[in-house]
C-alpha cells in the first residue's frame, strides 16, 4: 500500500514503528496495528492504532468522528449519505 501512495515504507517504519498488531481474521472482519510516533513527529510520544476492515465492523467500534478539528458524536446517517 505504501508504494501505491508513493510513500517510503522504510521511512514510515522508522518514523512510526509498529509495536503490535491484530491480524485479519474473517470472524473479526478487521485488522489493526499499533504504532508509536517518533518524538520529532509527535513530541508527546502518542501511540496510534490503524484499523481497516469491513466498514460496518469498523464503524461499530467508533463513538466519535473528527469534524473540522473537533471530536463529535459519530453520525452514521451522515456517513451513509456522504459515502453510500
Amino acid at each position: 500500500m505504501a508504494h501505491k501512495a508513493e510513500l517510503d515504507p522504510v521511512l514510515l517504519n522508522r518514523e512510526m514503528p509498529r509495536i503490535d498488531f491484530i491480524p485479519f481474521e474473517s470472524e473479526n472482519r478487521y485488522m489493526a496495528s499499533l504504532h508509536i510516533a517518533s518524538l520529532h513527529l509527535d513530541p508527546s510520544g502518542h501511540a496510534f492504532v490503524f484499523v481497516k476492515g469491513a466498514s460496518e465492523r469498523v464503524l461499530s467500534m467508533c463513538s466519535l468522528q473528527r469534524d473540522n478539528g473537533e471530536d463529535i458524536p459519530i453520525q452514521t446517517c451522515a456517513l451513509a449519505t456522504d459515502y453510500g
